[in-house]
């Protein structure tokens, strides 16, 4: 008995590193998926984040398949400066991760007009060769 109170204190250390881990990954992806959509604009980056069939919906309704996701990011012109994510809960389960967050920024289109944008975001990734790529992307106004 006195053994087992020694290992399972260790054995849920360890458990709770491993999921602690998967989600510093899976948080470290969001991030970087929302520096490079309202950003650098990388399809290389986007490329390596996105899996085969990602569903990528839009605020407005639209939803694009990986080469229409890519091909309007990279081509969109419009500015977004003071990007924040806020909120961020994240959710595995098996090779599948989710997470949900408030996403605000100013945005400063071509024809230069300013607004602020407020999204709620839900992203579901799946564990693809130890690596979470993007297959859902869901954003609606706030």
């Amino acid at each position: 008995m006195r053994r087992l109170l020694t290992i399972l204190p260790l054995f849920l250390l360890i458990s709770g590193y491993a999921q602690n881990k998967e989600e510093i990954k899976v948080l470290a992806n969001t991030r970087l998926l929302h520096q490079t959509v309202f950003g650098t604009k990388d399809s290389l980056v986007l490329e390596k984040l996105f899996s085969s069939v990602v569903s990528y919906g839009h605020s407005s309704g639209k939803v694009e398949n990986r080469q229409e996701a890519i091909r309007g990011i990279v081509r969109n012109r419009t500015i977004y400066q003071d990007l924040q994510i806020e909120g961020i809960q994240v959710q595995i389960e098996g090779t599948t991760a989710v997470t949900r967050h408030v996403m605000t920024a100013t945005e400063l289109t071509p024809d230069n007009q300013q607004r602020i944008l407020k999204l709620m975001v839900v992203l579901v990734w799946t564990k693809q060769k130890k690596e979470w790529k993007l297959m859902a992307r869901q954003a609606v106004k706030v």
